[in-house]
């Protein structure tokens, strides 16, 4: 039996609340620590929105507190905000992936650069925020120093681009790839830990932030399944909450429930790791991204509506 957390809350509803409108797609949505502040990337931009219920309750519209213009005509694939939230480190189909001074309302402080490489998937911080890890399109990932915006390392494995990654609560590495592999790296050395086979391409996956649970990583692929598997002993259990391909995954912090988005439509809540599923929500279009704040009263989603929801959890 896999170990849960003993006082387990899970959500039994999502209540929409508010709409917050993009010129294009919505790629990316992330909740800040603090609670106060939304960021949501889209095409060319990064919109900072302030986080406020009484707000979003009302019938008038709102409007983003700060736009960040980045990354010309290409869309913003991930953001990632430093832990004293200070500065925020964003990249997308771009070479670039660039440090924004938040304190100073957005100035851009560095821009690192990877010449040879078409576009970054996707992004995350280590713990310390002393580094960036990015996906690579030519298949690799690499290791950034955030004060010197140096490429420090290069993790070279994977044989197609790597779609997503994220930090395991012992601070190790995961990535998954259109190469149906989830790879798990030593970021120290740079050398693979271990490697699972999928039955289709990885396009996202999210890791139990939860150290007190069984470290599993939910994977959601192509073919329209997650699966969930245990990084240390590759233990698995397929899920199918979705009819298409799975586009996004975020953990609750608790690591008790994730939410997942897909081309299908549906904004899925699951009890973690293995089910069952708690709340199914269809929007109007396929759902691109997905967060779940500090506190896990929000869940939010970004969509090819032009829109990012915010829904308020219910328990």
């Amino acid at each position: 039996m896999v170990p849960t957390s003993i006082n387990a809350r899970r959500p039994t509803a999502l209540e929409p609340l508010k709409e917050l409108p993009h010129e294009h797609s919505v790629s990316e949505i992330t909740f800040n620590k603090s609670g106060d502040k939304i960021f949501t990337g889209g095409k060319g931009v990064i919109k900072i929105w302030d986080m406020n219920e009484e707000l979003f309750m009302k019938n008038d519209p709102v409007k983003p507190r700060t736009e960040l213009k980045c990354l010309s005509e290409t869309y913003v694939r991930s953001c990632a905000l430093t832990n004293d939230e200070q500065s925020m480190v964003s990249c997308g189909e771009s070479k670039e992936i660039i440090i924004w001074d938040l304190a100073k309302g957005g100035m851009i402080t560095r821009v690192m650069e990877t010449p040879d490489v078409p576009f970054h998937y996707a992004l995350v911080l280590s713990d310390d925020s002393k580094y960036c890890f990015s996906c690579f399109s030519d298949g690799n990932v690499g290791m950034w120093s955030l004060s010197t915006g140096e490429l420090v390392r290069k993790f070279t494995g994977h044989s197609d681009s790597v779609s997503c990654i994220d930090v395991s609560p012992d601070g190790t590495i995961v990535t998954g790839s259109l190469d149906k592999t989830v790879r798990v790296w030593d970021w120290r050395s740079g050398t693979e830990i271990n490697r699972f086979e999928l039955p289709a391409q990885v396009f996202t996956l999210g890791v139990a932030p939860n150290s007190k649970t069984e470290p599993y990583a939910a994977v959601g692929l192509e073919n329209s399944q997650i699966e969930m598997i245990n990084i240390n002993n590759g233990k698995r259990h397929t899920l199918q909450l979705h009819e298409s391909c799975v586009l996004s995954l975020k953990y609750a912090k608790s690591s008790d429930w994730f939410v997942s988005g897909g081309k299908d439509r549906y904004l899925n809540v699951c009890a973690a790791p293995n089910g069952p599923g708690l709340v199914r929500i269809k929007e109007v279009n396929s759902i691109l991204c997905a967060d779940i704040n500090q506190t896990e009263q929000y869940v939010g989603s970004g969509s090819w509506n032009k829109l990012a929801t915010i829904y308020k959890v219910g328990y």
